[in-house]
């Protein structure tokens, strides 16, 4: 049973140092830094400091390079996306598309003549009419209206739940690699930054 224990904790141990090898890394640069500021080490400082920020240059242009292969649809400005936009010297040709449409609702005519003999009856029931037909024709277009705003907002419920599937999707990749390359990033970093003070100092 304590073997048991003892192999399952010294597992849980190598994990750990493997989860932070880069923070390891970048502690040992850190010390090395300070052997060399403090006259310990005077081993060759100059190369030791060109290597340790080349190799930190290194791995943030490698992970930059990364980035861009990874998010290649949003056509990230790299220098070979760069050398191929050279102008040509073609003629840019620019064509914009639009969405239209027509509504047609109905066309009422009304007839506006009447006998110039017709009694006050006939000319009062003709008005009647012509005002019915109005009302009538308002409550279609009104009828159409409703329809419409209807349909408009079915649509809009639809583009907000694929936009917010694909806002979600979006963050879900890019934290799973700018989080999860977090601490190579900053071992870059840090090595640079370190092989710069030796140079500095050193020199």
């Amino acid at each position: 049973m304590n073997l048991l224990h003892f192999k399952n904790r010294l597992k849980q141990l190598v994990l750990w140092i493997s989860q932070g090898k880069y923070h390891l890394l970048s502690s040992a640069a850190f010390i090395i830094t300070v052997f060399y500021l403090t006259g310990i080490l005077k081993f060759y400082p100059n190369a030791v400091a060109i290597v340790m920020t080349l190799a930190g240059l290194l791995i943030i242009l490698t992970q930059q390079i990364l980035d861009a292969t990874k998010f290649g649809s949003h056509k990230p400005n790299t220098f070979t996306s760069w050398i191929k936009s050279f102008p040509s010297g073609k003629p840019v040709s620019l064509s914009v598309n639009g969405m239209g449409g027509s509504i047609d609702f109905g066309k009422a005519r009304v007839t506006v003549s009447i006998a110039a003999d017709s009694t006050i009856e006939r000319k009062v029931d003709f008005l009647l009419s012509q005002v019915a037909a109005l009302d009538s024709a308002i409550a279609k277009l009104d009828d159409r209206v409703d329809s419409i705003n209807l349909s408009l907002n079915k649509t809009e419920k639809k583009l907000q739940a694929s936009l917010d599937t694909l806002s979600t999707s979006l963050n879900s990749i890019i934290a799973s690699h700018i989080v999860g390359s977090y601490d190579l990033n900053l071992f870059g970093i840090n090595i640079a930054i370190c092989g710069t003070v030796i140079q500095f100092f050193c020199s």
